[in-house]
């Protein structure tokens, strides 16, 4: 259920919006852009929201046989955003998550390891 406008900025969304209306939301969009910030990966709904669109759109390949997925799952990060080792990523995990599932940690991991478009916010 796309808004009328098509797109969904979930910051906006204050009171949050559950649980299967995000999966309903995520299964339905086109694209899933995530900003990448200084405290991005000590955001939990933040990491949540990426393993979710990571999950939908791997889950997309495996029903199409392997075709394209029709969610696109891009990165955009600004410069206070470090991208972190992988023993690095795994710590802040278990950190924000106490046990993270596997594909949560691999829908991080692929997300990041997924050109970024970089946007400067300091341009004048």
């Amino acid at each position: 259920s796309r808004t009328p406008a098509g797109v969904l900025f979930l910051a906006d969304c204050t009171e949050g919006l559950g649980h299967e209306r995000l999966v309903e939301v995520v299964r339905d969009a086109l694209a899933f852009v995530a900003v990448l910030t200084h405290g991005s990966l000590a955001s939990k709904s933040q990491v949540q929201e990426i393993t979710l669109a990571m999950k939908v759109a791997k889950e997309a390949v495996v029903a199409n046989h392997g075709a394209a997925p029709a969610l696109k799952c891009i990165p955009v990060h600004i410069r206070s955003f470090r991208f972190p080792s992988t023993a690095e990523l795994r710590l802040a995990l278990e950190f924000l998550l106490k046990e993270p599932a596997e594909f949560e940690v691999q829908g991080v991991e692929d997300l990041l390891k997924t050109i970024a478009v970089h946007i400067s916010i300091e341009a004048p």
